[in-house]
This record gives structure tokens, C-alpha cells and sequence, in this order.
């Protein structure tokens, strides 16, 4: 059994990384694709208008990360209520997610002449919140592997469907594409669901929960915890593209856009340790297992280190790489902005070392305290560079500034904690 699970674990991992090496690989080859046809305007708009949309998919008030706990460490009977807790709310974050985008789309207006783009990025996304539980349920059941099999179908069906379209079609491509990309979010979200269904163990039937009672209960206290934790990291990756947007205009972004996307691709090759690990650190420590929990911290260290040294490989490198993209024509690197994001990237890697203990464990005190210092600070503080001078290095610096504070606070927290947990034993 021992083994099983090594082997287990073992195997999440290495088809977790594969996939998702695959997985960015299909997402790079689309980099000069979309800026050679849609131009470096366009294609700036394009990622400010898609970075939006991945606000869209963190409103989940962090129940999702609650529902994952729950699953990885809780009776059937338990399981059940939780779900029909989670499904509740994200139904209902669904329904004012999509009223919300009405209402602003008939007082505010958006980017203009965009209208039907946004509409139909932003609306399918909302009305269909609730499919997102069913990923969160697949991590929690230790299927790391093939949830993240299914990430990497959504790429590769937003590829095919993407470069079809911009070789053979003519005319408007932004509100296509927004058509495209919605429809390669939801495919393996519904494959989710079945998989979900056929190993949960429970009834998928939901039984609805009044607002009013979904705020009383403890999943949701824990979730919006989370939720906190899960916008300051909304913040720190994908406020830049926006910013930069406004103060710098849509050619810098970009140029930010394909640092930012390189080295945050490379980080989320990294958090598939970190996602094969929840579950596993969730089960260590509800048995008391601290040696173990120990180990996991020591082997997340060692991981982070080897993936910084290898991501400044991959920064000395970059022109080799912009020129294989075939987009070294086109943009220029801005190497201090380049050794800025590689920073953040490492600094933000170290930082989750330490942090999957606290949301495995539903300890989030420290985390939330600082991720709300970092949604409070991080646009001052890119004001404040503005002032300096430091022009688009702005933001990724000030973001660096409250990363580096979480990574020296929650891996001293974690090996704490540990401690403490195996001596009161």
C-alpha cells in the first residue's frame, strides 16, 4: 500500500510536468501566431482583454481550495454536504458574475468598438462558474495527473481552433477568438464533471444552500480566506498586463506579456509539485504525520532551487528564445524588465514552498494577513516607482517587494509549525 502511493505520487507528478510542459509548449507556438496576425496593438488588447477573464475564473470566494481539502481528507457523508455547499455558491457567484457583466456593459461600456468581443469572452465564462468545482474535486480525489491532462486539452483545442481560424478566416478576429477560447475552457471542464461523478463515491445531486446559510458555515469562512489569498495572486500576475496597458499603451504590454508568460509558464510547471503535493500534505498532517509533512517541505525546497537555476538558463537565453518563437523582429528585450519578472518568478516559487503547508492545513492566518498587505501596497507601490522613474519595471518590482516578504515569512512559519506540531505530539 506504502508503495502504491509512493509509485502514485510518483506518477501525478511526472504526468502532471509532462503535460503541462506539452501543455505550454501549444501555448507558445501560438505567440507568433496571434502577434504576426493580429499586430502587436491588437495582440496587446487581446492578452488585457484574456488576463481579465482569468478574473473571472478566481470569484469563486476560494471554496473551490475548501472543496479539495474536503475531499482529500473527509467521510462520503461530509463530502456530500460539502458539495452541495460549494455547487450553491459558485452558482450563485455565476449568476452575479453575469448580471454584473450586463449591468456594466449598459452603463460603463468597455474597450471601445469592443463591445461583442468582451460579451462573449466574459458572459459563457460566468454563466457557466459552476463546471470549475469539478477540477478542484478531481485534485482533491489525488488525480493531479489526469486533471491536469485535461489543462492541457483546453490549450491544445484553443490552438487548433485558434490558428484554423486566423489562416483561413478573413476580417474581425477578436470576437472569434473569444468564441474559440470559451470554447476550449468549457470542453474539459464537462469531461471533468463525468470523471468526477464516476470516481466521487457520493451523489452529484445538489441540494441548494440560501445565501444566508452558506455564510454561517465553516467551508465558507475557510473559502473566503482563500479567496483573499487567490486575488493577491490575481493581482501580482495579471493586474500588470492592465496597468501597463493604461500607462504604457498596448505595445509594451505586449512586450511585458511575453516575459510575464514565459516565466510564469515555467512557474506553473513548478506548481505542479506544489498541486500533487496538496492533497498528500492534507492527508500527512490529519494523520499526524509530521516527518512526513517534513520531508515534503524539504523536497518543495530542493525542487524551487532547481527550477530557479534552471529558469536563469532560461533568461540568459531569452533572445535564443524569442528568435525560435520567431519574434525577435518584432520585439526588442528590455532586459532590466526581463531579470525583473525572473525575480518575481523565483521569489514567487520559493514563497510557495512555504504556503501549500498553511492552505493543506487550513492555517491561513499568516497568508491572509500578508495577501492583504499585498493587495493594499502593490498599486501604491507601483505608483510610487512610477514617481522614481523606473518606468515598466514599476510593477513587477513592486509586486517583488511583497513577495519576498511572504517567501522569508511562510517557509520560517512552515518549519515552525512542524516543529511545534511534532513536539506537542
Amino acid at each position: 500500500m506504502k508503495l502504491g502511493r509512493i509509485i502514485s505520487l510518483k506518477g501525478n507528478i511526472v504526468i502532471a510536468m509532462l503535460s503541462k510542459i506539452s501543455g505550454l509548449i501549444a501555448s507558445f507556438v501560438m505567440i507568433p501566431i496571434l502577434l504576426k496576425s493580429l499586430g502587436v496593438d491588437q495582440y496587446g488588447l487581446w492578452v488585457t482583454l484574456s488576463s481579465v477573464a482569468a478574473w473571472l475564473l478566481f470569484f469563486d470566494f476560494g471554496l473551490g481550495n475548501s472543496f479539495k481539502n474536503t475531499i482529500a481528507t473527509k467521510s462520503k457523508a461530509i463530502m456530500q454536504k460539502e458539495y452541495s455547499l460549494a455547487f450553491s455558491l459558485f452558482s450563485y457567484v455565476g449568476i452575479f458574475l453575469a448580471l454584473s457583466l450586463i449591468f456594466l456593459f449598459h452603463i460603463v461600456g468597455f474597450v471601445e468598438g469592443e463591445n461583442t468581443t468582451i460579451l462573449l469572452l466574459y458572459l459563457p465564462l460566468s454563466l457557466l462558474f459552476p463546471l470549475r468545482l469539478f477540477g478542484f474535486g478531481l485534485q482533491g480525489l489525488r488525480l493531479v495527473g489526469l486533471n491536469s491532462l485535461l489543462e492541457t486539452l483546453r490549450i491544445f483545442i484553443w490552438l487548433l481552433f485558434a490558428i484554423a481560424y486566423v489562416y483561413l478566416a478573413e476580417g474581425e478576429k477578436l470576437y472569434i477568438l473569444s468564441i474559440i477560447f470559451v470554447t476550449a475552457n468549457i470542453i474539459p471542464q464537462i469531461i471533468q464533471f463525468f470523471l468526477f461523478k464516476s470516481r466521487c463515491g457520493f451523489s452529484l445531486k445538489p441540494r441548494f444552500i440560501s445565501p444566508n446559510l452558506i455564510v454561517k458555515q465553516d467551508s465558507f469562512k475557510l473559502g473566503l480566506k482563500f479567496f483573499i489569498i487567490q486575488l493577491s495572486s490575481l493581482v501580482s500576475f495579471n493586474l500588470g498586463n492592465v496597468l501597463i496597458y493604461n500607462h504604457f499603451g498596448a505595445n509594451h504590454v505586449a512586450m511585458y506579456d511575453i516575459f510575464n508568460k514565459v516565466f510564469v509558464a515555467a512557474l506553473s510547471v513548478f506548481n505542479m509539485s506544489i498541486a500533487v503535493m496538496w492533497p498528500e500534505i492534507s492527508k500527512a498532517y490529519a494523520d499526524a504525520d509530521f516527518i512526513k509533512c517534513k520531508k515534503y517541505h524539504n523536497l518543495l525546497i530542493l525542487i524551487a532551487i532547481t527550477f530557479c537555476l534552471g529558469l536563469l538558463v532560461v533568461a540568459f537565453n531569452f533572445d535564443i528564445l524569442l528568435h525560435l518563437l520567431k519574434v525577435d523582429s518584432v520585439l526588442i528585450i528590455d532586459w532590466p524588465l526581463l531579470w525583473s519578472v525572473y525575480f518575481l518568478t523565483s521569489l514567487q516559487a520559493i514563497a510557495y514552498c512555504g504556503a501549500v503547508f498553511f492552505n493543506a492545513t487550513g492555517k491561513l492566518k499568516v497568508q491572509l494577513f500578508l495577501a492583504l498587505a499585498s493587495i493594499v501596497f502593490i498599486y501604491p507601490l507601483f505608483q510610487l516607482l512610477l514617481h522614481f522613474d523606473i518606468g515598466i519595471k514599476s510593477y513587477p518590482m513592486s509586486v517583488s517587494i511583497m513577495v519576498l516578504i511572504g517567501a522569508v515569512v511562510y517557509n520560517v512559519q512552515a518549519k515552525l509549525m512542524l516543529k511545534e506540531s511534532y513536539v506537542s505530539r
